[in-house]
């Protein structure tokens, strides 16, 4: 399945719909394969990314930074985070149904804990930082998270 058509598949269960398990199975190994991959689930499920961006991020990383550091940088100043709570409900289930598909990945995982401490809510987001470096203790993204947590470091929508 082309990368495009997984994040479509992604930005459809962001929409409520069910990821189908082999986009799901797919998608898991994608992101273990291709932190471009990652990052473009990332930005979408936090910062509310549409799936085109997304998967042109995952592509060619270094050639959309300035568009990822508009998108990123002023949501770590914002009196509220950039989706709504639903959207967040929704990535950290499409990314529970992931990570269930794949039981040996640890992107999806490290990606629904760094959603979750994005908007505040630590105790989930270290239960599931914890879960992705069970899987895979070299996890950047989580560890990332496991430090941030430990720091008491947030954005400004949370921290209020």
């Amino acid at each position: 399945m082309e990368d495009s058509v997984l994040f479509r598949r992604f930005a459809d269960a962001l929409a409520g719909r069910t990821i189908p398990q082999d986009a799901a199975r797919e998608l898991a190994v994608r992101m273990e394969e291709d932190l471009g991959v990652r990052d473009g689930v990332l930005l979408m499920s936090a910062y509310g990314m549409d799936a085109g961006k997304a998967w042109r991020f995952s592509a060619d990383p270094k050639a959309h930074e300035k568009e990822v550091v508009a998108l990123m940088a002023p949501a770590f100043d914002a009196p509220k985070p950039p989706v709504p709570a639903r959207h967040i409900e929704a990535a950290c289930a499409a990314l529970a149904t992931i990570a269930a598909f794949a039981p040996d990945a640890s992107q999806a995982l490290a990606i629904a804990a760094y959603t979750l401490w994005f908007v505040g809510r630590d105790l989930l987001a270290g239960s599931l930082m914890r879960a992705a470096l069970d899987r895979d203790e070299d996890n950047s993204l989580a560890a990332m998270v496991e430090d941030a947590i430990k720091r008491g470091i947030h954005p400004a929508c949370v921290k209020g």
